[in-house]
C-alpha cells in the first residue's frame, strides 16, 4: 500500500484548497487522525482518506460529521491478508 500512498497525487489541488480552505483543513484532519494519506478527487469537492484498517476509518467519521456538518461516505472493503 505504500506505493500507492506514494503516488497520491492531484494538480487541481493546490488551487482548489486554496479557494476552498475547508477542503484543507478536512485533508489535515484525515491525516492527523491516521490517514496513511488523503487527497482531494479530481477538482474537488471529493476528499478521500486511505486508513491501514476500517477501525481507524471509523473512528474518525463523526470528527469530520460533527466538524463539518456534511455527508461523509466510508467503503470499508473486506481485505485478504495475502
Amino acid at each position: 500500500m505504500g506505493d500507492i500512498i506514494r503516488e497520491l497525487h492531484n494538480d487541481l489541488e493546490s488551487v482548489s484548497l486554496e479557494m476552498h480552505p475547508e477542503l484543507a483543513d478536512l485533508k489535515k484532519i484525515l491525516l492527523r487522525h491516521g490517514a496513511l494519506g488523503a487527497l482531494m478527487s479530481g477538482s474537488g469537492p471529493t476528499v478521500f482518506g486511505i486508513f491501514r484498517d476500517g477501525k481507524e476509518a471509523k473512528k474518525i467519521l463523526e470528527v469530520i460529521r460533527k466538524k463539518f456538518l456534511i455527508t461523509v461516505w466510508s467503503f470499508l472493503p473486506n481485505l485478504c491478508n495475502y
